[in-house]
């Protein structure tokens, strides 16, 4: 996808209690093919094309009505802007760790909402890479990591995603569960038995998995300082926990954006 071109790497900040903070850019354009694809990628993490017609059927809804006033989180209600800028970032961490870093990532988090205007329980973003030796054993790979965005005001939120990540020593297992049930019943059992081997390897062989923390933020609120004031000490993974960081100019402007386009050319 011509969208995942735009990531850049830019440096490594180091911060408090050894962690290494990867930055990396992201330079979109408003190239309108790009464009379109990026839409259309963002529009079916949450509504399928093949499926929006008859989802819509009987709300007397077109289709970029019925994704603004049903499906995408709202641009004004209470809740809905935060949880814009959330779920956008998690999907931008999400393809960067699928297209750039090669990661299979599960897509299960945005389709099935219960209330479009409130993020979705669990853990934030899971990517998996299915490996074995030469000897053919499992050498798999787990990462999850715990995402915040940051598109208004300076905060060092960088830290909260840290802080907010040890919970996912405790939350791993029962997203691996919800995401394994969910491809059963959709009877994706590709998925199925990718996830099935993951959940042995942490439940049953008892390998451990990786944990991360990143933040998504406009350029104009990246600030050095607050990343290198990041603080990995008391994070029960530190010495191996992933930090990341990706800026985008404007990200309110692109954010609101994207849920617009994404709805007009459905």
């Amino acid at each position: 996808m011509e969208f995942t071109n735009w990531f850049e790497y830019d440096s490594t900040v180091p911060c408090i209690g050894g962690g290494q903070v990867e930055i990396w850019k992201f330079n979109y354009q408003y190239d309108i093919d790009a464009f379109d694809e990026w839409a259309k990628h963002f529009r079916n993490q949450y509504c399928s094309d093949k499926d929006i017609d008859q989802l819509r059927k009987y709300t007397g809804k077109n289709r970029e009505d019925y994704l603004l006033d049903f499906i995408f989180p709202d641009k004004h209600q209470a809740l809905g802007p935060s949880t814009r800028s959330g779920d956008f970032a998690e999907i931008l961490i999400t393809d960067f760790l699928e297209f750039v870093q090669k990661y299979w990532t599960p897509r299960i988090r945005y389709d099935r909402k219960d209330n479009r205007n409130t993020p979705t329980k669990g853990s934030d973003v899971i990517a998996i890479k299915i490996n074995d030796d030469p000897q053919g054993n499992p050498c798999d790979e787990l990462i999850v990591y715990e995402i915040k965005a940051r598109i208004s005001s300076k905060k060092n939120d960088l830290n909260e995603a840290i802080k907010h990540s040890s919970k996912d020593l405790l939350r791993i297992a029962e997203s691996l569960n919800k995401a394994a049930n969910r491809f059963f019943y959709d009877r994706d059992f590709v998925s199925y038995e990718k996830i099935g081997r993951i959940q042995h390897m942490i439940d049953v062989a008892k390998k451990s998995c990786s944990f991360g923390a990143a933040l998504v933020c406009s350029t104009n609120l990246y600030d050095q300082q607050l990343v290198s004031d990041a603080d990995v000490t008391n994070h029960p993974q530190n010495a191996n926990l992933r930090l990341l960081l990706v800026k985008a100019n404007d990200l309110r402007a692109i954010v609101h954006s994207l849920y617009s386009w994404a709805a007009h050319e459905a």
